[in-house]
């Protein structure tokens, strides 16, 4: 699970938040080290389910994203370039 919260959310970006669908978009991590070598995880649009928490209070607008999701081995490629991982998750 990969859970963002997003805070000082206008009226707005807590309702374009709520219209995305309850299938998450694509979504890419990457981390990079040092030596610019990354890992990227690539999940296509559909592979995870997305849900949604808001909090609205006197001095504070938050929403909070948790993306899920379970994907079989088989339906991961991952690749590897000049020390760099990439992996990509389809459904």
């Amino acid at each position: 699970m990969f859970e963002v919260e997003l805070v000082k959310s206008s009226k707005t970006d807590i309702k374009n938040f709520w219209d995305i669908s309850p299938f998450a978009p694509k979504l890419t991590l990457q981390e990079t080290d040092p030596s610019s070598k990354f890992e990227k995880h690539i999940f296509n649009e559909g592979v995870l389910a997305l849900t949604r928490e808001s909090g609205i209070a006197d001095d504070s607008r938050t929403v909070k994203l948790k993306f899920a999701g379970d994907v079989p081995m088989d339906s991961v490629v991952g690749a590897e370039s000049s020390g760099s991982y990439t992996y990509t998750y389809s459904v």
